[in-house]
């Protein structure tokens, strides 16, 4: 496994970015996020964290690789279909819509 380090500043815009938890939220004035139930310090607490645990059936390796988000070491939901059990994905699934999400990102 790879191992990627950051600052917990670098887990709030891809915990927005991936809508862990619902956390994508578009405002024009910082003031309203909270009304919308946004509350950074949920999201990105000290030593907050962010991992992606991959699951391959070594049995069958033709079979789909799964993909658990996690934040700050609990389940987190996203916003695709899960498989038959709740908090896991298809890793196509969450590839294509990351990319998508890069590729379709404004400031």
């Amino acid at each position: 496994a790879t191992l990627r380090f950051g600052h917990e500043t670098m887990v709030m815009p891809l915990a927005c970015l991936l809508d862990l938890n619902g956390s994508y939220v578009q405002v024009f004035q910082v003031d309203s996020l909270e009304a919308k139930g946004w509350i950074g310090s949920r999201i990105f607490p000290m030593a907050a964290n962010i991992q992606l645990v991959f699951y391959k059936n070594p049995k069958n390796p033709k079979a789909d690789v799964l993909v658990k988000a996690l934040l700050n070491e609990e389940e987190a939901t996203l916003p695709l279909p899960p498989t038959s059990k709740p908090y896991y994905y298809k890793w196509s699934d969450f590839r294509r819509f990351f990319l998508n999400q890069i590729n379709n990102y404004s400031d």
